[in-house]
């Protein structure tokens, strides 16, 4: 009998193997029976340690127990960033679609401005909708020694009610939030999964006026391992994520651009996003916990342009290109020994999609983003949605 009691702390347990032998007797199975009544204490000696003799990483002795808290903040301050710009972003647009139509009034002419606000609406006549956005973005860090890489899922579905004579709508959105970013220090992983809930509403103001805001909140657990000394350890933590958001749309008066199918509007908004998180123990040692913060400005200039087609519903392109200045925000994270990382705090996201008509009351949209200008940190997304009007 071969006894293999494995190392990793991902993976433990014990394998047996043999040639195979003739079916067991009465004493084979009494011996059988009482190997398996044992194992449960020898395993008790041996799971909570990383191997037979091997002592679990003491992080304050590797003298790296800062480094590792700088990781985990420099990692999660970016995930924090992107879903709250993600979130804000996905709402603020339900509402602009669901109130563009709203807000026009008696002018439904068969020509380019009546057929413009016809696409740019809600696409039905009910009051109530529906909606489903799903996300992936990219994720990538340069900073010298706290180098990471991966993915970011926002899925986030949601439900309004619009009272039109009002010009208001709001709603509910709820989601789900996954990350699994790869790091370079301690060859680790960084993993965090978590729901997202945020209420929103929104209001007309004028004939050419916009205004949405929203707030939530997200529990995140996270999980992060790496390896200290050849050996690798894993600690939980679980992260309390407060957001709020406000965004201002506008739209240039038809008749302004001679262009039929045209449309150009701008955009400024705020977000904010704060992120306590828990300490918790990995190894032998006690990592300490931290708060994220962020708030941002932005400011946001959009195209979009309806061709003639023969396609039956209607098709809508757009590019956007939107500024970001963070003017909240953690600290760089600076490793000891290494160059200090750059303290860039802007952006430009420029962003290229389509919204298609498919009937009356359902609408389907994709967008391509790829946020520039951040010298360590590159982010590109692919983001699809489909909404219903009842």
């Amino acid at each position: 009998m071969v006894v293999d009691m494995g190392c990793s702390s991902r993976r433990r347990g014990i394998r047996i193997g043999g040639q195979a032998a003739p079916l067991p007797g009465f004493s084979t199975w009494v011996i059988g029976l009482g190997l398996l009544l044992a194992a449960p204490s020898a395993m008790a000696q041996i799971v909570p340690g990383p191997g037979p003799g091997i002592q679990p990483p003491d992080f304050e002795a590797a003298g790296v127990a800062e480094e590792e808290d700088i990781q985990i903040e420099e990692a999660t301050s970016e995930t924090t960033r992107s879903a709250t710009v993600r979130i804000s972003t996905t709402i603020s647009t339900q509402v602009e679609y669901e109130l563009r139509q709203r807000s026009s009034t008696s002018d439904d002419s068969a020509g380019g401005a009546g057929r413009r606000r016809a696409a740019q609406g809600s696409f039905g006549g009910g009051s109530i909708a529906a909606w489903v956005n799903g996300g992936v973005t990219f994720l990538e860090n340069d900073t010298a020694g706290l180098e990471f890489d991966g993915e970011l899922y926002n899925p986030l579905t949601g439900m309004d009610y619009t009272l039109p004579d009002l010009g208001l709508v709001a709603g509910l959105a709820i989601g789900y939030e996954r990350s699994d970013l790869d790091t370079t220090f301690g060859s680790g992983r960084l993993l965090g999964d978590g729901l997202v809930v945020s209420p929103y509403v929104g209001k007309t103001v004028g004939e050419h006026a916009i205004v949405d805001a929203g707030l939530g909140y997200a529990r995140i657990g996270y999980s992060r391992t790496s390896t200290i000394d050849e050996v690798r350890s894993q600690g939980d933590f679980n992260g309390n994520r407060f957001f709020a958001f406000v965004n201002a749309t506008g739209y240039l008066p038809d008749g302004i651009v001679e262009v039929d199918g045209l449309t150009i509007l701008g955009k400024a908004g705020f977000r904010y996003s704060r992120e306590e998180q828990d300490a918790f123990t990995q190894g032998t040692t006690r990592i300490d916990g931290r708060t994220v913060a962020l708030g941002q400005l932005s400011l946001a200039g959009e195209v979009r342009y309806q061709p003639e087609t023969d396609f039956e519903g209607i098709v809508e392109f757009f590019a956007r290109a939107e500024g970001n200045i963070d003017v909240i925000r953690n600290e760089t994270a600076v490793l000891p020994g290494f160059p200090e990382g750059s303290d860039d705090r802007t952006d430009v996201t420029l962003s290229l999609g389509a919204v298609a008509r498919l009937t009356d009351s359902v609408s389907l949209d994709v967008t391509y983003e790829h946020v520039l200008s951040r010298e360590d940190i590159s982010e590109q997304s692919l983001v699809a949605g489909l909404r219903i009007n009842f």
